[in-house]
């Protein structure tokens, strides 16, 4: 046949099928494959002659058994989770099949792998993924759990029919945790128990263990074991494990015998265990970092990764199939228990603060403390969480719980699936149940629900009807009915508030700044020198779960008072500026702002600023919202002028901030070294400084400044 021909054949119901004779055609174990002129779909030639009963297995694949799959309720979903084969071809002698390609979605694109298929094994191994693998293929942990669960929901469906894939493996699944897509593949091997045997045993790493031991027994013997729907339970099962953590569940560090060969039928059969077994630890991974195991770091650590990072209801999942049944074929988990288990968990998941993690999300059960992120060890960088738990009703009244839960993090959005029972993900959402019903902005302190979509929803306990485009205020056990309808939810709401505290307490004393940070709260005095009573002047402030509080004292003896807060129950927006408050004897001129918190608040960071005459100034750093609100009410991070004072305060020349200090002159009075008079908002009074503050006679006071000058050197 002549290279670069197109080939025109008949199917065997009738159909034109073209292929491009190329001369390089690719060539796997089993089958050489052509593609179609417009590359829509490709012909594959079987190697070996088809045998009576091979022929008729595909002759039902391509007819009954895809009827099955793709004719019943959802079937349009399944046309692009698998490639299955549509008609048989016959063609110099040889039997083929016609398959769609697939996607475009489903081929690295750049990099080295480029044009490479996105076969499950680059993915699963730590050292691919970490070395190979580049961003954005490397997708995120949302995106592999989207992945896993489509392709639960494949084998889900192929069992339902009857069937069972008999060789699920790396090879037989691509995906795209980019897009959280998955395609299996290889379809034509299907197993019909009692009509069409396996033709192969399965691929290494994912035979089951009672099929691993019975390997070298001949066909028909009693005892030996095939593959077929059980097997494609623990393929499924070590599929998800080493998609989700990038390591294998039994390949461990335990050594049965020397021989390779033994090893393996030992290791991956009879003898087989889980690495992260929780009373038998033989079998852990013993991580050597300065030896083969640094590349794939951290995902073989079981310590520093342990399989409880994916949630209680993917460990009870993997506890079942590699203890409780790993030897025990028929309590293996299901593919629809697999399914439900990644959907829910999927609920759980919470963005991470890190943009250079690689996971990008973590998953938040539950909360007595800040969560932190298992992949990067960023903390949970919101001052609150709210958990939902979900309860149904059968009579619009009476809901029981459904022991599920769904984390919320900001702008999260609930689903028709969370609002109804009777509403699942998948093959069967309309395209109206993908549209989100609600979502949960923080606003202003508090958590709000927006709702969107849920014409029955409202606050049970009070009686409050939520309208359609309204929003209802969450409190901690609080009862959010979301439908009535026979099977709708009702969430339990449960907001738990987090205080950035490091530890259980801490103290320390630096420059006249006192700090002290304990769980109740972080308390501040500042001082300037050894007393606030031979200072200048000096404040004090005290930051605590319900508001925080200033104390401005002026000279040895010149407090000015403690400024009334507003009331702790409004709480401000942590984003915002509240409005200024003026203190007692400073009316008009001087601004301090003030802002209540809604929660206990920590702040990690301390900063001491020195100027050149001793005054110590400080700010308040964090990557967290409260902080920069904090800068603003105590009005140090914004002061913009500069004489002899610290530049990263003060960043100009000329008067001080005239915000605080709006007078005329170099001087600025928290450190004043220079000529000039301080601003009258300060010092009302006539003179250099007025008799406000020094009521004794000369323009500098004894008082307080006991040396000569209009702003005397001792200050």
């Amino acid at each position: 046949m002549a290279k670069n021909t197109t080939v025109s054949v008949t199917s065997t119901d009738g159909q034109k099928v073209q292929f491009v004779q190329d001369g390089e055609p690719k060539s796997g174990t089993m089958k050489e494959v052509f593609f179609s002129p417009d590359r829509s779909y490709v012909v594959a030639f079987y190697k070996k002659p088809v045998e009576a009963d091979g022929r008729e297995r595909l002759e039902r694949l391509v007819g009954d058994y895809r009827k099955n799959i793709f004719e019943r309720e959802g079937g349009q979903y399944y046309r692009d989770l698998y490639r299955w084969p549509e008609r048989i071809v016959e063609h110099g002698g040889r039997t083929g099949i016609v398959v769609p390609v697939y996607d475009s979605k489903f081929f690295f694109s750049g990099g080295s792998m480029d044009g490479c298929e996105k076969n499950s094994h680059w993915f699963a191994s730590g050292k691919h993924f970490n070395r190979l693998i580049e961003e954005p293929d490397r997708g995120s942990l949302l995106g592999f759990m989207s992945v896993c669960a489509s392709l639960s929901r494949a084998v889900r469906r192929l069992h339902a029919a009857g069937l069972a894939h008999s060789d699920l493996s790396f090879n037989n699944c691509l995906i795209d945790p980019a897009t959280g897509s998955a395609c299996v593949i290889d379809i034509d091997g299907l197993v019909v128990p009692g009509l069409f045997p396996p033709e192969v045993v399965g691929t290494k790493d994912f035979i089951a263990p009672e099929v691993m031991t019975t390997l070298e027994m001949a066909l028909g013997k009693p005892g030996k074991f095939l593959p077929c729907q059980e097997t494609d339970r623990h393929a499924l099962a070590v599929l998800v494990y080493n998609l989700l953590l990038h390591r294998h569940p039994l390949r461990g560090s335990k050594v049965w015998d020397l021989d390779d060969n033994k090893q393996e039928t030992l290791e991956m059969g009879e003898k087989a265990m889980f690495i992260e077994h929780p009373t038998d630890v033989t079998n852990r991974k013993k991580v050597e970092i300065d030896r083969d195991d640094g590349p794939y770091l951290p995902w073989i650590d079981t310590d520093r990764l342990p399989f409880t990072v994916m949630g209680p209801l993917l460990q009870e999942l993997f506890l079942s199939a590699f203890v409780t049944n790993l030897h025990n074929p028929p309590g293996r988990p299901t593919a629809n228990e697999w399914e439900d288990a990644l959907v829910e968990t999927r609920d759980l998941l919470v963005p991470c603060g890190n943009p250079a993690c690689m996971k990008h999300w973590h998953i938040v059960s539950s909360a007595a403390s800040r969560p932190v992120c298992p992949f990067c060890g960023t903390p949970y960088q919101h001052p609150s969480i709210v958990f939902l738990d979900l309860h149904t009703t059968r009579n619009g009244r009476d809901f029981v719980s459904d022991r599920r839960r769904v984390t919320v993090y900001p702008n999260d959005y609930i689903y028709s699936w969370h609002a109804s029972r009777d509403v699942t993900p998948g093959e069967k959402l309309t395209d109206d149940q993908k549209i989100p019903v609600g979502y949960f902005p923080f606003h202003q302190g508090r958590w709000l629900f927006v709702n969107q979509k849920l014409p029955a929803m409202k606050d049970r306990d009070k009686g409050i009807q939520v309208p359609l485009g309204g929003h209802i205020v969450l409190s901690d056990g609080q009862s959010l009915v979301l439908s009535d309808q026979r099977g709708g939810r009702m969430a339990k709401v449960r907001i738990v508030n987090f205080s950035w505290v490091r530890g259980p307490s801490a103290s320390c004393e630096a420059g006249g700044l006192q700090l002290h940070v304990s769980p109740g709260g972080v308390s501040f005095t500042w001082v300037l020198g050894a007393s606030a009573s031979r200072e200048s002047w000096g404040r004090q402030f005290h930051v605590s779960p319900g508001a925080v509080s200033f104390t401005w004292v002026l000279g040895p003896s010149g407090g000015l008072g403690v400024q009334d807060l507003p009331d702790p129950s409004a709480p401000q927006d942590l984003e915002a500026q509240p409005g200024p408050v003026v203190p007692p004897g400073l009316p008009g001129r001087a601004t301090l702002q003030v802002l209540t918190f809604p929660a206990q608040v920590e702040f990690p960071l301390l900063f001491l600023r020195t100027c050149q005459s001793h005054a110590r100034f400080f700010r308040l750093r964090s990557s967290f919202r409260v902080l920069p609100v904090l800068c603003v009410a105590i009005r140090l991070a914004s002061l913009s002028s500069s004489h002899p004072c610290d530049p990263a305060l003060f960043s100009g020349s000329g008067p001080c901030d005239p915000a605080l200090f709006p007078g005329q002159g170099p001087c600025c009075p928290a450190c004043s070294s220079g000529p000039g008079p301080c601003g009258p908002a300060l010092f009302p009074g006539p003179g250099p400084c007025g008799p406000a503050r020094s009521p004794g006679p000369g323009p500098c006071c004894p008082a307080i400044s006991p040396g000569p000058g209009p702003c005397c050197p001792a200050r």
